[in-house]
C-alpha cells in the first residue's frame, strides 16, 4: 500500500457517497442501472470498472461524476481534482499531454492512438509518488 492507494480510497468513497447518498433520506437504491454500481461487484470486476472509469477523464466525468446527486454538486469539483492530480499527472502515460492543471484535456482518435506505446499509467505513476501527493495537498488546500 502506498499514499496513492489512500488517496484513490478517498476518491472512491466520496464518488460512492455523491452518488447513492450521505444520509439515509438521500438514500438511492443500489439496483439502479448505474455505472458506478460495478464497484459493488467481486473483486476483479470491480477492478475492472474502476479501471475503465479512472483511465480516461471523460469516462470518470460522464459516468461517474455526472451522475452525483444534484445536492451534491461540490463534491463533484473535489472528484474531479482529485482524480486529475491521481490518474493524470504529466510524468505518466496516462497523461501524455502533460496536463499540469484543470485545462482541458484533448481527446485522440483511435486512429492516433494505435502507434503509442502501451504503457500502463498506474505503473507510471509509482514513479511520481511524491510530486503527486504534494499536488494532491495543494488541491486540498487551496494552493492550486
Amino acid at each position: 500500500r502506498t499514499a496513492l492507494d489512500d488517496w484513490e480510497s478517498l476518491l472512491y468513497v466520496v464518488c460512492w457517497l455523491a452518488t447513492f447518498g450521505i444520509r439515509s433520506e438521500d438514500r438511492r437504491s443500489l439496483d439502479e442501472n448505474l455505472s458506478i454500481s460495478l464497484w459493488d461487484t467481486n473483486e476483479v470486476d470491480a477492478a475492472k470498472a474502476k479501471r475503465g472509469h479512472m483511465d480516461d477523464s471523460r469516462v470518470f466525468e460522464d459516468d461517474i461524476a455526472n451522475k452525483f446527486q444534484p445536492h451534491y454538486k461540490l463534491l463533484k469539483g473535489l472528484a474531479i481534482g482529485l482524480h486529475r492530480r491521481l490518474f493524470l499527472h504529466p510524468g505518466c502515460e496516462g497523461a501524455r499531454f502533460g496536463l499540469a492543471t484543470d485545462e482541458e484535456i484533448p481527446l485522440l482518435d483511435s486512429e492516433d492512438t494505435g502507434s503509442l506505446p502501451k504503457t500502463d499509467p498506474l505503473v507510471e505513476r509509482s514513479k511520481h509518488v511524491n510530486a503527486i501527493v504534494t499536488n494532491l495537498v495543494d488541491f486540498l488546500y487551496f494552493k492550486q
